[in-house]
């Protein structure tokens, strides 16, 4: 038996197959991201996903895990404490973002994708497995392109529009609409006071995107400004990995507009945004068969399956 574990900061998803791939088993758990709930509360999400599974031993595990960086001496230790629970004869742990370009390019020795999600970042991988990233800077320093600095600009453009430095946009009803903000003060005690966190600011990106897909001027400048800045990375990763095949993941692309867009944007740079092989919980499990050195036909069109 393989499993594959998709841990983020909201839900850990996990997925067992046999040797062919077949899909036995699917759970869902808390949190995982070390960061925000500890190794304990990444070890007992993982566990609870698993929870409802009667298993001995699976042959190899590969984990994705939100905060787990790049490092391998960290990503040894939190598969060690993943080992207290999870009992296998090989496990992996890397970060989420690692997966999924994995899953995106499937059986491809090298390849790229563009990553949006609640962050967002353009991270690619050679022939030797070697990770190239642009991004990923946190929502502090970066960001583009993704759910909460979409959101951010777009509640900031309202403010502007408050206080007379900018113009009528949809999304200040929208912004009402969604988090009950209509004044300048509201904001603040949003940010300041009630301590917005990043998830939540996030969750306003698809009014954004639906604001600027219906022709509001405001939204989709933000939208495209915020793409070009992100696809500013998709070139200095081409050149370290020495491959333009690029494709796609995170949940900002659930939006055809924004993935319209981005593909749009793409074609002007010379780049032609692929559909993704796999979903990241999807190259997990490639990666587990990869360890083992049983990945064949029949395992990858199965693994396509699994979502």
């Amino acid at each position: 038996m393989f499993l594959g574990i998709d841990g983020g900061g909201t839900k850990t998803k996990v997925a067992v197959t046999d040797e062919k791939g077949n899909l036995l088993y699917e759970g869902k758990g808390g949190p995982s991201n070390h960061l925000v709930v500890g190794v304990e509360g990444m070890v007992n999400s993982v566990k609870e996903a698993l929870s409802s599974f009667e298993y001995r031993e699976f042959d190899a595990v590969v984990a994705g895990i939100g905060g787990a960086g790049f490092e391998r001496e960290l990503n040894i230790y939190l598969a060690k404490e993943l080992g207290k629970v999870v009992k296998s004869k090989k496990i992996e742990v890397r970060n989420d973002c690692y997966i999924a370009t994995i899953g995106a390019i499937g059986r491809r020795k090298k390849g790229m994708i563009v990553l949006s999600g609640t962050g967002s970042m353009i991270i690619g991988i050679d022939e030797n497995r070697k990770h190239y990233k642009a991004g990923g800077w946190g929502h502090l320093l970066g960001d583009e392109g993704s759910g909460f600095r979409i959101s951010y600009d777009a509640i900031r453009s309202v403010m502007s529009y408050w206080e007379g430095m900018g113009p009528a946009t949809a999304l200040e009803g929208a912004l009402r609409e969604h988090f009950g903000l209509s004044t300048i003060t509201d904001v603040v005690n949003f940010f300041y006071i009630k301590k917005a966190g990043r998830k939540k600011v996030a969750s306003f990106a698809p009014h954004v995107i639906n604001t600027a897909e219906k022709g509001d001027f405001v939204a989709r400048t933000i939208i495209e400004e915020n793409i070009e800045k992100l696809l500013k990375g998709v070139g200095p990763v081409k050149r370290g990995i020495k491959d333009d095949y690029i494709s796609y993941a995170g949940g900002v692309f659930t939006s055809s507009y924004y993935k319209k867009i981005v593909k749009e944007k793409l074609r002007i740079l010379g780049f032609e945004l692929r559909e993704p092989v796999l979903t990241p919980i999807g190259g997990a499990l490639l990666m587990s068969f990869e360890m083992i050195g049983i990945l064949s036909d029949e395992v990858m069109e199965n693994l396509k399956n699994i979502k």
